[in-house]
């Protein structure tokens, strides 16, 4: 396997190497050694389920090797061995060989799934020749693994159930960590100057004779569509849930010459935001907090309007009532207005999308 440098950039690499530390965060008041006690068997278990095909799994701390599936003969290979013969039919399905390289491992795959092995993977705790084989031994082995669509779904499944009875403060902090606190570099390789990471608005019907509409032109389009809509004024004090990188809040005080208080769960996000708003002349009108929108205290003045923009699929549906509670909480009884923007899907895809953790 490659060495890390090699696989991802250093900007990607670095923060990513903080991710044992993230992962022992993410069990909370358990002790590393009984959450593993309890995140292995659990993924043990979803292995043992392969009936087509082979998998060798290696376990380098633990010294221990184990054959999940068909066992294979030596006149197969000799690496894929215990001892025990089969039929050459397993030799026309995948067969291949997982290296487990750290502990880490177990709890970032049992709190992450596929997201947690990808990370895995690209951190060096786990060694595959051949990724591709690995998933096609968990495609040919999707009925025994669940109705999932990928061999995580049985795993995602009960994380997720755990995950949305410890939505605590500290585990936000970690999830929107674990996405935003990658790298800044990484995000503004793929989105327009102005940063604005949610879905823009494009026009409906564009004159085929003016120049293609831009994606900066689009999102400039969806800021302005909240700041009207939100009706906001130069005398508001808004509030905005999910800084994201600055664009609202830098967009809505050049338009209106309002003040804007903006929550973020990302250092990394704050940091590059509060140097855009800066640059912009806006540092002494916005005010950008790392701060859950749940431990923010209600001012003795309620916020003139709130705007959240693409923050609500993070809450949970379990969280719903919380979060529009706080929104009352936190908004002006006589005319405050509250704006939000979120990704919705078909009624009929709601309820298996739900047990997942995307």
């Amino acid at each position: 396997m490659p060495k890390l440098p090699s696989l991802v950039p250093a900007a990607v690499a670095q923060p990513l190497s903080r991710g044992t530390e993230l992962v022992r965060g993410a069990v909370g008041s358990l002790t590393w050694g009984p959450a593993l006690s309890v995140a292995k068997p659990a993924i043990l278990s979803v292995f043992s389920k392969i009936e087509r095909g082979t998998l060798l799994l290696v376990d380098e701390p633990a010294e221990f090797r184990r054959v999940f599936g068909q066992k294979l003969g030596a006149k197969y290979n000799e690496n894929l061995t215990n001892g025990e013969y089969v039929s050459r039919r397993a030799d026309a399905i995948p067969r291949v060989e997982l290296v487990v390289k750290s502990e880490a491992f177990w709890m970032r795959l049992f709190l992450f799934a596929d997201m947690g092995f990808a990370e895995s993977y690209m951190l060096g705790e786990i060694e595959c020749k051949d990724l591709t084989a690995f998933f096609q031994l968990f495609i040919v082995n999707r009925e025994e693994m669940g109705n999932g669509t990928t061999w995580f779904s049985s795993l995602s499944t009960a994380i997720s159930s755990l995950a949305r009875t410890t939505n605590t403060l500290s585990n936000a902090l970690l999830n929107i960590s674990a996405h935003y606190d990658i790298s800044n570099d990484m995000f503004a390789a793929f989105l327009s100057p102005d940063m604005t990471y949610s879905c823009p608005i494009w026009k409906m019907h564009p004159d085929p004779s003016e120049p293609e509409e831009t994606l900066e032109h689009a999102q400039m389009t969806k800021l302005h569509r909240f700041i009207d809509g939100a009706r906001i004024k130069s005398s508001d004090h808004v509030l905005e849930i999910g800084t994201g990188w600055g664009s609202f809040a830098i967009e809505a005080v050049k338009k209106t010459g309002c003040r804007v208080t903006s929550l973020t769960l990302s250092k990394e996000q704050k940091a590059l935001a509060e140097e855009r708003i800066e640059a912009a002349g806006f540092s002494d009108r916005i005010d950008v907090r790392l701060t859950d929108y749940r431990a923010l205290e209600t001012p003795e003045r309620p916020f003139d309007k709130i705007v959240s923009i693409e923050m609500l699929e993070a809450v949970g549906q379990e969280f719903l009532g919380t979060y529009f509670a706080c929104m009352d909480r936190l908004l002006k009884k006589d005319g405050g207005i509250a704006v939000f923007q979120c990704i919705t899907m078909p009624e009929g895809r709601h309820e298996a999308y739900s047990k997942g953790e995307e």
